[in-house]
């Protein structure tokens, strides 16, 4: 949330949230508000952050001036986060100290925990039982011993296999004297220079999942060819695949959503978090119980090639559900999180998952950012692709994203909806002439939305399948 408001008697004052901390002077902690606001007479037409209009419809950030005077990107406390986790594993991968995936498990285990510590899940007193006079999570962080203890616990009460370790990853943290650098970065009171600070850097309490994505992306195999969406893309196409009549209908057909190349998950996440919100709409907007959301979560399938992408994809929609969810509810919780992996979320490559039926349950809609080179690479060494070269089936280029798209499309069940990005060739290369005749022709495109400004290489496809 880039801005708040705070309203007072005869006083309106306006605070800058996407901005470095300007709230502590000489040591003090003041009340700074970048804007005040006592006259409404008194506002400018050059003024447009007190303009409720262009606030709602987001016209507001058209305002390349009000862009550089209210936001400061560099310096926000998400991109302070992830700045420090990208300088922590840059540190770690020169100095080869833990295995790459170990290190990501870590990381990935310190942001969930210390988010629920923040939300105030665990009882007082909690850390101390894995280690005397631990008050913070990160204290019992840079114990090993005391680690993995406390994982095991955590296990136990939350489920899913969130928390558990390999017997090799426990012996390498059991006595590891290097854990410190994550209990520094999950204590947040240390900036990138060494530089101790009065205040916490930046808070877990609201993990964003542009940040997982961000994560994501340290550990990726091909970092250079893994592919960002943003979350505002992210959003408009889960939008325009899932609205509440499309919703309706996949609970009635009892049918699933599903990202055949699901990265980190934001595809998902957005998925689950809109049919959270849409079940609530159908029930008086009350919130949903823990086992409304299990099952809602049931709804929300994934493939990746990358464990590690699956391991971050689950623990991403671990995050979602806890998100849905009041502290007093999670602390009640026993077994809080379903096993995901191996379940709704399957490391394979798409092509190879259905050869092998991984699947499970009817395809009502289907979204996908571009498939990763790695997807790519594996998908042209397949069986499968050798089986529609041999059909006379043509793929322009190789470029294996359209074989993606094709056989998204013919995985969904009657009636259902794709939104796909694709690369602009797909519109204007003279080599896709063919494959995109036959596409259109043989399918009911619905849509087809261009990013020029976003993208070089990428428009958004929405397609809905003729029947």
């Amino acid at each position: 949330m880039p801005l708040a408001y705070r309203k007072t008697r005869g006083l309106l004052q306006l605070f800058r949230c996407a901005h470095k901390p300007d709230f502590i002077v000489d040591g003090k902690l003041v009340c700074n508000p970048v804007h005040e606001l006592a006259i409404a007479t008194s506002i400018e037409v050059s003024d447009p952050w007190w303009d409720a209009e262009q606030i709602r419809n987001g016209s507001l950030w058209d305002n390349k001036a009000v862009c550089e005077e209210l936001l400061d990107i560099k310096n926000s406390a998400h991109k302070r986060l992830f700045d420090a986790i990208k300088a922590l594993s840059k540190t770690l991968t020169d100095e080869e100290i833990l295995p790459k995936h170990l290190r990501r498990k870590l990381l990935i285990l310190s942001l969930l925990i210390a988010y629920l510590e923040q939300r105030q899940v665990f009882k007082e007193g909690y850390f101390a039982e894995f280690m005397p006079g631990a008050t913070k999570f990160f204290q019992v962080l840079a114990d090993g011993k005391a680690l993995l203890t406390l994982l095991e616990d955590l296990e136990q009460r939350f489920n899913g296999n969130v928390f558990t370790l390999t017997d090799s990853d426990k012996d390498r943290l059991r006595n590891n004297r290097q854990l410190s650098r994550f209990s520094r970065l999950i204590e947040g009171h240390e900036d990138l220079g060494g530089q101790l600070t009065l205040w916490q850097l930046y808070s877990f309490k609201d993990l964003p999942v542009e940040l997982i994505s961000h994560v994501y992306q340290l550990f990726v195999k091909d970092a250079s060819s893994s592919v960002y969406t943003p979350p505002f893309l992210v959003r408009l196409i889960v939008e325009e695949v899932l609205s509440w009549e499309r919703i309706d209908d996949l609970i009635r057909r009892d049918e699933i959503v599903l990202d055949p190349s699901c990265g980190s998950g934001v595809f998902l996440v957005e998925a689950y978090k809109r049919l959270v919100l849409h079940w609530r709409s159908r029930n008086q907007w009350r919130k949903p119980s823990v086992k409304e959301l299990r099952k809602l979560l049931q709804r929300v399938h994934g493939v990746d090639l990358e464990a590690g992408a699956i391991e971050l994809a689950a623990f991403s929609l671990c995050l979602a559900l806890c998100d849905a969810l009041e502290p007093e509810e999670i602390r009640a919780t026993i077994k809080l999180f379903p096993a995901l992996e191996g379940n709704t979320l399957h490391k394979s490559c798409f092509f190879d998952a259905r050869e092998r039926s991984l699947i499970h349950g009817a395809v009502g809609v289907c979204v996908e950012t571009r498939p990763s080179s790695l997807n790519c690479v594996q998908t042209v060494r397949s069986v499968f692709y050798e089986k529609y070269i041999a059909t006379g089936l043509k793929v322009p280029d190789k470029q294996v994203a359209y074989l993606f798209l094709e056989e998204a499309m013919r995985i969904l069940a009657p009636g259902g909806v794709l939104g796909m990005l694709q690369q602009y060739n797909f519109l204007y290369n003279q080599n896709t002439k063919e494959f995109r005749h036959s596409f259109i022709s043989k399918w009911d495109v619905r849509e087809i939305l261009r990013f020029p400004f976003l993208f070089e290489d990428c428009s958004k496809t929405t397609l809905t399948p003729r029947w």
